[in-house]
């Protein structure tokens, strides 16, 4: 499962590819998610396990840069489980207020613009 970063504000979707994970055995498999403390995923993010999206949007009150280490738990249909993890980072746009976009941006010449 690749890190993900999301941004604030902006709705986040992501989709398990349907070959994300077959049992070698050749059985059924469903997906929950939590946080690897196994705490709930933040209110703002849902895993659902009928279609395997991760959908959310992060608030403006979060942290720049926040994290969180996401587990992604896969059992069969006789109980055998595994599981992987990755982490979300989310970030927040720059701004004006927080001095955030550079006063000179300098292009490949060297020049400022």
């Amino acid at each position: 499962m690749p890190n993900q970063i999301v941004q604030v504000g902006q709705l986040y979707e992501f989709k398990l590819p349907e070959t994300f994970y077959l049992d070698p055995d050749g059985h059924s498999v469903t997906f929950t998610s939590t946080l690897t403390s196994l705490a709930a995923l933040p209110t703002w993010l849902h895993f659902d396990f009928n279609t395997g999206v991760f959908r959310g949007m992060p608030p403006a009150t979060l942290a720049t840069h926040e994290s969180y280490a996401i587990r992604l738990n896969i059992i069969d249909t006789y109980s055998s489980s595994t599981f992987t993890t990755f982490t979300m980072m989310v970030n927040t746009r720059p701004t004006l207020d927080n001095s955030g976009i550079p006063a000179t941006i300098t292009n490949s010449t060297g020049q400022g613009t």
